[in-house]
């Protein structure tokens, strides 16, 4: 605000003083009479008309300024839209990243998890397997156990003695022979592993009554 401003509106304020100090001096708060009412009542209509020429006074000097100020608000916001704009595309760009890095995380922890549920059914199916096989090898233990037990029950038929004194004697011992495996008990089906490991390696995908499937192991180079 310049000089001759100032002055301006010294000068309106002088009269404005003016006015309202001569109207103050004949105005009364407390009413008496009818008189005294319809006084008020013109002094009222008065003190808006000046509150009115303040008003207009007070116009006649921010319009200019409100102009000047609209246009540097203009200028200084087309210099923070730009700024504005890549803040918002580089928040755009965070938000994808880390939105896209979640969807990775969550898939990847899915997958680890049903990885761990594989590996453990895998495990169990393996104890499960070897507690299978331990009670194979015992069923096969015992069917020898019986075998050898029937093979020293023999009975001596008949017994000649030869001119160097030694002795040959005809026994009766028991023997078998398969005749049909679909009817032989389970217990003595004893599974040729190695075979079946070598057929499972060189890359055949289906036994029947085998399960094919992959493991892992620790392999050093």
């Amino acid at each position: 605000m310049d000089s001759n401003q100032t002055k301006q509106i010294e000068k309106v304020k002088n009269e404005i003083t003016l006015n309202f100090s001569l109207i103050k001096k004949t105005a009364n708060t407390v009413i008496a009479d009818e008189k005294q009412y319809s006084k008020a009542g013109e002094i009222i209509v008065t003190l808006k008309k000046t509150l009115k020429d303040i008003e207009a006074k007070r116009k006649t000097f921010t319009e200019p300024l409100n102009g000047v100020i609209k246009s540097i608000n203009s200028e200084f916001k087309a210099m923070a839209e730009p700024i504005e704009q890549l803040i918002s595309d580089i928040n755009s760009g965070m938000v994808k990243f880390f939105k896209e890095q979640e969807a990775k995380r969550i898939l990847e922890e899915k997958k680890r998890i049903e990885m761990e549920e594989k590996l453990k059914k895998e495990m169990e199916e393996k104890l499960k397997k070897q507690k299978n096989e331990v009670k194979q090898q015992e069923i096969m233990l015992q069917t020898q156990n019986k075998i050898e037990n029937i093979q020293t029950e023999k009975t001596i038929e008949k017994s000649i003695e030869t001119k160097s004194g030694n002795k040959v004697s005809m026994m009766k011992i028991r023997k078998f022979e398969v005749i049909d495996t679909s009817k032989i008990p389970v217990e003595y089906m004893i599974p040729d592993m190695v075979k079946i490991g070598k057929m499972v390696k060189a890359g055949i995908n289906e036994i029947a009554g085998i399960r094919i499937y992959e493991d892992f192991t620790s392999s050093v180079r």
